[in-house]
This record gives C-alpha cells, structure tokens and sequence, in this order.
C-alpha cells in the first residue's frame, strides 16, 4: 500500500507531504511478519482485589479494568483500531493464537503493586494463558500503542535488539487521525525536550543495551536512551538519506550481527560520524512523517461488558506478579484465590508455575497434581505436568496426555506426546487412532507424527498402511539426510523376500531398529495380531483401584463399558470380550446390570490400567464391588 509522506514542525503542525513508497521496513514485515496478537490489560493488587473489576469483550480483544465501564470501552476501542491500522498498513493476517487481554488499572497508585520498575508507565508481558498489556488509566494514547507495537515485533519472528525494538514501539506510537487519514511520525515533545536538553550518551552504548542496563533500568538514565533509540529509529526510517538502506540493516541485526557493526556496514560511516548525523537531524525545525490512506473507524459492534469474577481478578494479578518475578507476593495471592475458591484447579495451576520457574520440580508435580485431581482442563498445564511425570516414572501420565487430547483435540503437541508414550507402552493401536487425527501440523511435527504411524501400522501387521505412512514422510524430507531415512524405512517396509539359495528370510523392519523399538522379542500387539506369534507367559498385573458411582453400563457386542462418576466426572472402563470380571457385594438375589443408564450405586473397581482412545476407556476392569446406594 502507498503511503505519503509529511513534512511537519516540532510543534506538530503539517508544513508539506508527498507521495512516495511504503517504508522499507513495512515492505520487509509483509514478507516476515506472520502477526499473532495476544493483548492484555492487567489489573488491581493485593490491596484492591475488593475493587469492582469490569471484563469487556470486543471482536479481537478483552479487557479488565477497575476504572469503569467507559474508560474501559475507550481503550478496548482504541486497540481495535490501531489493530486495523497494522492490519491494513502491513497487510498480514492477524490471528490470536492465545487471549488477547488488556489490563486497565484505575490509578497509578493501584498499578504501583504491578509494575516491574520504576521506569515503566505501562508493560507487555508474555503470558502463560494470555499475552498481557497493562496500562493505567489516564495516559496518553501512545503509551497504549507503544506496548501493542511490541506485541507485534514479539510475534513477527523477528530477534530486534532493544533500541531498534523501543524505537519502532515509539515511532508508530505517534499514530494519529489526521483528516481522515492516519500520520505517523511525529516528534514526542518529551523525546525532543531530552536531545536538546541533556547531555547524549554515547551512541554506541545506547546501540549495546539490553534489558539489565542501567541505561535502560534507571530512571535518570532510561530517558536519554528511549530518546536516542526513538531518534535514531525515525532517522533510518523516514530520512530521505537513510531508508532506503533499512532493509539490509534489519537482515544484519535479524542474522544476529550486532547493531555497531551493522550499521557501519550498511551506512559506510563509523558510529561517531553517526552520532554525528543524527545530532544534526534532530537539530533541524521540519522532520518527515507518513500519511497512510486509511480511515480508522469506531467499530459498529461495541464491546459487551459483565462484571469480573473474583477468581478471574485474583488470577490475574498473582499471574502479573508471577510474570514480573515478585514472587512472595504471587505466592501469597495464590494461596488467597485459593482459600476463596477451594475448588478451583487455577491457583494450583499458578503456584504449580511458580515452582517450576524457581527450579523445585517435586513442588511443581504436585501442585499441577492437585490441579489435575479438581478437573483442570488446561491444555498446557496438562502437557507440562505429563513432563514432569514422566521424569518422575508416574504410571498416570496417559491419563494426563489423554486429558490434554480430550481437551484441546486440536493440540498436535499433545496428540503428539500421547502417541509417543502409547508406543513406548506397545499400545500401537491406541497410537495409531491418536496420530491419524493429527491436522494442520507444521513439517517437523508431521514428520514426527508419520514416523510413529509407519512403525505403529507396521507393528499392527498393516504393511501397507505403513507404507503410505512411510511414503508422505519421503514427500515431507526438506534435507538430504531426511530424504535418505525415509527411502530406507521405505525399503525396509518393501514385502519380505526369501533368499532362495539359504532358506532365509531377510531380517524385518523391528530387527534392524529403524524405529527405535525393542529387538528381544514380540510385543503384546505383535502376538495379538499374529496368530503364529509366540505367547511370552502373562506378566504380573498392576492393578489400581477407583471409588465412584456405577451410573451406565455401554454395551459392546462382546464387550462392556462401565461408566463411574467420580468427583463430578465419568471415567470409563472397559469389560473386554472374555474377560475375567469378578462381582462382589451383591448380596442375595440378581443383579440387574441391563445396558443402559443405571440406578446409581457405590462401587470399588480394580482394574488394570490400559488405555483405549477409540473407546475412551482408561483401563480393564477386574473386580467390580458393590459398596451401597450412591450418596
């Protein structure tokens, strides 16, 4: 899209603008920046949890503020237009992933609890469930910007050192409607005020910075940098001598070359000389601007508006003082959720984070225990918690990945690990039907899925569907070395031939361990699905046992379903064809165990833990007692 320039004075005045092409750094982002925006606008502290807190929902974006209901409809409005604008400027597809959630505080005083240090009047933090945005009610508009502009860059892909990242967040932060159209470049009055009034830091220590610099942590000093980075940004975006060059400079500083040498390669002068420059740029009475051709305008839809929960509050400001480090006071906000709430599973969540981040992953397991055990639902709460069972050896990690399918079916993460650890458990079949659902995988994770497919079908004696599985892995291979592995496992898949001449045949895919798999002997699904298999005697059985109410009874041809209600959720197990099922607590006369719903009655299952994803079983029961009528 086209965009003009403008020419205005340090007082904001428009003096002149011509047509001319979009900037090179926006040319660049069509091609790179694959947007993903998640904001959130936090809110109260400790001290404030009582406050009456409004959630808003718009078309893109939510919203909780202590400020009120009209405060909190300007500023969602306000995001829903500056998100046009980048939409329509850039031209890129803006999608969110994960909740969009600005945090609106009604004073400073409020905001005081929350914020991460002295220097910043607002923040962006990437988030577990959401990415946040905190704001104080009362600032500028720009400040609004300037956090969603990092919003973009986190997301875009690009690796941005911090000047250049607080430069662009500034230089588009000036956005503003002008006459219909949209202008960005205008001149902060605090950034000029600072360049003329103060003394320069060197800038090759603004160019060094990073996020522990005094430069950029200390009050007295975060000044001079914001304004050096904000001046040396326009410069190389908007002058007529330097932007044409910005894009080589971005492919350096995005290489990771770092920012000195960059910028003397690309411009062909040693960083002093560009001080120089950019001292005299600021000097001048006119600086250029741009003047995008878009009309931003309020949307027709306003935003619906509740009040908050209290839960939803508490968890949000414990997770901002999680995310800002302060972790005394998370801690301490966790536990009061949670005395509040004895039934929620998200302050576990939280305090289940909080430990893993300080390193105690016994504290970490057990915390996400008790969030699993009170139904939590949360996908990557779920994934993080398998991880840690698996180092830990617990049995029950198929459980929490199968929670994790159930509750994200589209999670290719976690359709992934699931199938991963059916297969090092032998249950192919089960593998199988988890990993042919897997949709809309990036090449890596196809790859690994198709993998796992070709050795489960293999093992289930399905060569051929083993064979396609191996031949979409071939179609996938992006590297030599790829494509060599998927032509071997294809041969390997080929039928067996008989050398003649020995008698013998030549060895099959498990003796060569092409998939990682066992070599001493048949797996149980091998036997099972080949009658001619040697039976290896029947291992002892682990048992567990569960408490419930038996509230339905599925038939299945030869088979059964108990359903138990346990805790206020049905777990399901399975009666398998000839199976060995042993009642007790009957007492005298039949038992009527007709297929369908039941009369509810408290039982005692033991069963063995196998799960079946088809029949969405978690194992097979072995002893079924009755212990009385359901409470």
């Amino acid at each position: 899209m086209p965009a003009d320039t403008i020419v205005f004075g340090f007082d904001g005045t428009i003096q002149e603008h011509s047509l001319i092409p979009l900037l090179a750094l926006i040319e660049m982002m069509q091609h790179r920046f694959h947007v993903v925006i998640a904001l959130a606008l936090v809110t109260a502290g400790l001290a404030h949890a009582e406050l009456n807190w409004v959630k808003l929902r718009s078309a893109n974006f939510e919203l909780y503020t202590s400020a009120g209901e009209r405060a909190g409809r300007r500023t969602i409005q306000q995001f829903e237009r500056t998100r046009t604008f980048f939409q329509q400027a850039m031209q890129v597809s803006v999608s969110h992933p994960k909740p969009v959630r600005i945090v609106l505080f009604r004073s400073k005083k409020e905001y005081l609890p929350y914020r991460p240090g002295e220097v910043a009047a607002a923040y962006y933090l990437p988030g577990r469930n959401a990415d946040l945005i905190v704001l104080v009610a009362g600032n500028e508009p720009s400040v609004a910007i300037h956090e969603y502009v990092h919003l973009l860059v986190r997301h875009s892909g690009l690796e941005l050192p911090l000047w250049i990242n607080e430069g662009l967040a500034d230089l588009y932060s000036s956005l503003k409607n002008v006459g219909g159209k949209v202008v960005v470049g205008h001149a902060p009055p605090a950034r000029i005020a600072t360049l003329r009034r103060e003394k320069w830091v060197p800038l090759e220590q603004v160019l060094l910075a990073d996020h522990d610099s005094q430069h950029y942590t200390e009050k007295e000093r975060a000044g001079k940098f914001y304004a050096e980075s904000w001046a040396l940004t326009h410069m190389l975006n908007l002058s007529q001598e330097f932007r044409s060059d910005l894009g080589d400079l971005l492919e350096l500083l995005t290489a990771g070359t770092s920012s000195v040498t960059a910028l003397e390669t690309v411009y062909g002068m040693p960083i002093q000389r560009l001080q120089r420059e950019l001292q005299s740029y600021v000097r001048q009475d006119r600086l250029t601007g741009l003047v995008f051709d878009i009309r931003l305008e309020k949307s027709a839809e306003g935003p619906s508006a509740e009040t908050a929960a209290g839960l939803e509050v508490g968890l949000l400001l414990a997770d901002l003082l999680a995310g800002i480090e302060k972790t005394e006071g998370a801690r301490a906000m966790y536990e009061k959720v949670s005395s509040e709430n004895p039934e929620a599973p998200g302050p576990y969540e939280g305090l289940g984070y909080l430990e893993y981040r300080l390193g105690d992953k016994d504290k970490a397991r057990v915390h996400f225990g008790r969030a699993f055990d009170m139904g939590s639902k949360n996908p990557g709460m779920l994934l993080r918690y398998a991880s840690l069972q698996r180092e830990a050896g617990d049995e029950q990690i198929v459980m929490t990945l199968l929670r994790a399918v159930r509750a994200s079916p589209e999670d290719i993460e976690a359709r992934l690990a699931l199938g991963s650890h059916l297969m090092h458990r032998d249950s192919y079949a089960q593998a199988a039907v988890i990993l042919e659902q897997v949709r809309n995988a990036n090449p890596e994770q196809a790859s690994r899925a198709l993998r796992m497919l070709a050795h489960a079908h293999f093992k289930l004696n399905r060569r051929e569907r083993a064979r396609q599985a191996a031949t979409q892995l071939l179609e996938l291979a992006q590297t030599p070395e790829e494509t060599k592995s998927a032509q071997r496992l294809l041969a390997l898949l080929e039928p067996d031939p008989v050398d003649a001449g020995e008698g013998r045949t030549v060895p099959r895919v498990g003796s060569r361990g092409e998939f990682g798999e066992r070599e001493a002997g048949p797996t149980r699904d091998e036997a099972r699905v080949s009658p001619q298999a040697p039976q290896n005697p029947r291992p002892r059985e682990e048992t567990r046992v569960m408490a419930g109410s038996f509230v339905r009874l599925g038939c299945l041809g030869n088979q059964a379903r108990v359903d138990l209600e346990v805790d206020g959720g049905i777990i399901s197990l399975l009666i398998e064809d000839g199976g060995r099922v042993e009642i007790k607590g009957s007492g005298r006369g039949s038992m009527d165990l007709h297929c369908g719903a039941q009369e509810p009655r408290r039982v005692v299952v033991r069963f063995l833990p196998s799960e079946n994803a088809e029949l969405g079983t978690l194992g097979v029961v072995r002893t079924i007692e009755f212990t009385g009528p359901a409470h």
